[in-house]
């Protein structure tokens, strides 16, 4: 009977921390959300969006130098410290959607994906020649739970043609997920 009590909390708990109810209002979110400390020298910036502030924030734009890439995270990989520290037993992974529009002045690729909680997200890019490769990292220990997060890039590039790859890290091994022609204007 303890052990179902356990497995039960466990469950919900996860529920909790995927919908972000588990510790109050998300950290950075709000009118005044910040920059959060993920920005890595390749990127030009993260920040995690709660839900409430989607409609009200500015549109995620490439920046200025061609390469390199700013990026939000939405979902439990905003936020990893939520979930429960429990080996799972198969984490699952999924793809459901990935789009990649042009924009002036490179880029934007979103991609909504299914995934172990408590797995931390990141986004680095590559240019070389006219090939620009995005790739997103799943980092962290995964919990015994699933959950969902959409990772939104913006990667800065001239105005040109450009074979587009975005690729997805877990587990230190690397899918090709996408690979798209676009013209930048």
């Amino acid at each position: 009977m303890r052990n179902a009590f356990l497995a039960l909390f466990a469950f919900v708990f996860c529920m909790l921390a995927a919908t972000g109810l588990a510790n109050g209002p998300a950290e950075g979110s709000g009118p005044e959300a910040k920059p959060s400390d993920r920005t890595g020298e390749a990127d030009a910036g993260t920040r995690s969006v709660a839900g409430s502030e989607l409609s009200e924030r500015k549109p995620l734009t490439p920046p200025r130098k061609p390469g390199t890439t700013r990026f939000e995270v939405e979902g439990c990989a905003a936020h990893p410290e939520r979930g429960t520290r429990q080996a799972p037993p198969g984490a699952m992974y999924s793809q459901t959607r990935l789009e990649v529009q042009p924009t002036p002045g490179g880029v934007i690729v979103v991609h909504e994906l299914a995934h172990a909680c408590c797995l931390k997200a990141k986004v680095t890019s590559h240019l070389k020649a006219r090939t620009a490769t995005l790739r997103e990292t799943l980092s962290g220990t995964p919990c015994q739970c699933t959950c969902s997060s959409t990772l939104r890039s913006a990667l800065a590039l001239e105005p040109g043609t450009y074979q587009i790859v975005v690729e997805l890290e877990r587990s230190k091994k690397i899918q090709k997920l996408h690979q798209q022609e676009v013209s930048v204007p």
